[in-house]
C-alpha cells in the first residue's frame, strides 16, 4: 500500500486558473468579493434611506416627534391682492448629532493555506467575515430604532397560539402609522425567524390566502412574499416576540463616512496575510412615528 504523505503536497495548476494566492494579490477583486457577499444582506439598508456622507465622522439631523412638524404653526390665509403674505412658521428645531463609528475585522490566511490553495478556507473565512459585519451593522441599526421614541403596541396574544389574530395586530400597527396625517405609509415588517414560523402556522392567515394558484400563497415560496401588502425582513437582530412595522426609508437614514471596504495586508514576519474589511457608518432616526414596536407576539 502506498504511503500517504501528510501534510498533502501543494496542488499544481497550469494556465490562468485563479488560485488563492492570485486572488489575495488582487485587492480590487477581494473588495468586489466582499461587496458581493454582503450585497442586499443588510437589514439596515432595507430599513433606512441612504443618508448624507458623514463628513468628519458625524451627521447633523432633525427628528420629527409629532405631526405638528409637518404643518406650519399658523394656518395659511386668504390674501388680498397686493397684501403681504402672513408669516405662518417661526423657529427652527434643535438639531441632533449622530457620530459614525468604524466596525470591522480581519480574516487570517497562513502562507501554508495559501501555498496549498485552500479555497475552502478562503470561502469559509470570507463568509464568516461577511456575516459578522452584517450582524454588527444590523445590530446598531436596530439599537438606534429601539432607542428612539417610537410608537409601541402590545400584540393581542402570543403568536405561537394559533387562535391569535395576527392579521389584526399587523393592521392595527399599520393604521397607527398611516393614519397620522403625516404622509407615512407602512410597508416593511421586520421579525425574528420564530415569528416567520408563527405566521406560516396561523390558521387565520392560511384561510385568507388564495387557493386557486400559488401566486400570493405562502406555499409558492420559502419566504413571506408580499403578505398583507408588506415587504418582510427576517433577522435575528430582532428579539423573538418583537415585531417592527415601519415606513421604510422614511423612519431614518444610514450614513457612511467610508462605505464597506477591504484591504489585504501581508505579514511576512508571521507568514500570513490578513483580509481586513470594515464600514464607518451611523444610523439615525428622523421620523420615529413612522415605526411601531410590537411586543408580546
Amino acid at each position: 500500500m502506498p504511503a500517504t504523505m501528510y501534510p498533502p503536497g501543494t496542488p499544481q495548476y497550469a494556465g490562468n486558473l485563479l488560485t488563492v494566492d492570485r486572488f489575495l494579490k488582487n485587492p480590487p477583486q477581494v473588495e468586489r468579493a466582499i461587496t458581493d457577499l454582503t450585497r442586499q444582506r443588510f437589514v439596515a439598508d432595507e430599513l433606512y434611506a441612504a443618508g448624507p456622507q458623514a463628513v468628519g465622522g458625524a451627521v447633523v439631523y432633525d427628528q420629527l416627534l409629532t405631526g405638528g412638524e409637518f404643518f406650519t404653526e399658523r394656518d395659511v390665509e386668504a390674501i388680498a391682492p397686493g397684501a403681504d403674505f402672513p408669516i405662518v412658521s417661526e423657529g427652527i428645531a434643535e438639531p441632533l448629532v449622530a457620530k459614525a463609528a468604524k466596525y470591522g475585522g480581519a480574516a487570517v490566511f497562513t502562507y501554508e493555506e495559501i501555498d496549498r490553495d485552500r479555497r475552502d478556507v478562503l470561502n469559509r473565512n470570507l463568509t464568516k467575515l461577511r456575516n459578522t459585519i452584517v450582524r454588527k451593522v444590523d445590530a446598531i441599526a436596530m439599537a438606534a430604532l429601539n432607542a428612539a421614541p417610537v410608537q409601541t403596541q402590545t400584540a393581542s396574544g402570543d403568536w405561537t397560539v394559533t387562535s391569535t389574530d395576527i392579521i389584526g395586530d399587523l393592521e392595527t400597527a399599520r393604521i397607527a402609522i398611516d393614519e397620522q396625517d403625516m404622509g407615512y405609509v407602512a410597508d416593511l415588517v421586520i421579525i425574528n425567524p420564530a415569528q416567520k414560523l408563527d405566521l406560516k402556522r396561523n390558521p387565520g392567515i392560511r384561510e385568507a390566502l388564495p387557493r386557486e394558484s400559488l401566486a400570493g400563497n405562502l406555499l409558492g415560496g420559502a419566504d413571506l412574499g408580499n403578505l398583507l401588502g408588506f415587504r418582510w425582513a427576517i433577522s435575528n437582530r430582532v428579539p423573538a416576540g418583537t415585531v417592527w412595522v415601519t415606513a421604510s426609508k422614511i423612519v431614518g437614514s444610514i450614513s457612511d463616512e467610508v462605505p464597506l471596504y477591504s484591504r489585504v495586508v501581508d505579514e511576512p514576519r508571521n507568514e500570513r496575510r490578513l483580509v481586513m474589511a470594515g464600514r464607518r457608518v451611523v444610523p439615525f432616526i428622523t421620523d420615529p412615528r413612522a415605526a411601531v414596536r410590537m411586543t408580546g407576539a
